[in-house]
């Protein structure tokens, strides 16, 4: 974890000349397309760890409690999360007819995250 940490770590610092962060452009400008689409999906698995670590510790009342922020709660907010990825890779992998996972999924708390874990590693898998 400490190699991907530090990877995905230079991201994070701040351009001397435009004061933004993920502006990186030295080190980008030396990279191609797949290196860059690599280091963003390690970046990805590594940031969805950290919120699904959370996730594992809440209740099943925390999950399902209404919430007032975009979506009603914490699992309509992963579901979203969880659509978002699912309909980009099935995107990139050039699917037909990409469905959106939000409108058709009845699953389990378990399903969700393990659909989520799964389409984060499948976006690395496409290089």
């Amino acid at each position: 974890m400490k190699e991907k940490r530090g990877v995905l770590y230079k991201y994070a610092r701040l351009c001397k000349r435009c004061k933004r962060r993920m502006c990186n452009r030295r080190s980008i400008k030396n990279r191609n397309d797949q290196t860059i689409f690599l280091e963003v999906a390690d970046y990805n698995i590594w940031a969805n760890d950290i919120v699904l670590s959370w996730i594992n510790n809440i209740t099943d009342e925390q999950w399902k409690k209404h919430v007032v922020s975009s979506f009603n709660s914490i699992a309509e907010t992963v579901l979203h999360i969880t659509s978002a990825e699912t309909i980009w890779l099935e995107r990139l992998n050039k699917a037909e007819s990409p469905v959106w996972l939000q409108s058709t999924f009845k699953g389990t708390r378990n399903e969700v995250i393990g659909l989520w874990k799964n389409a984060s590693a499948g976006l690395k898998k496409i290089c």
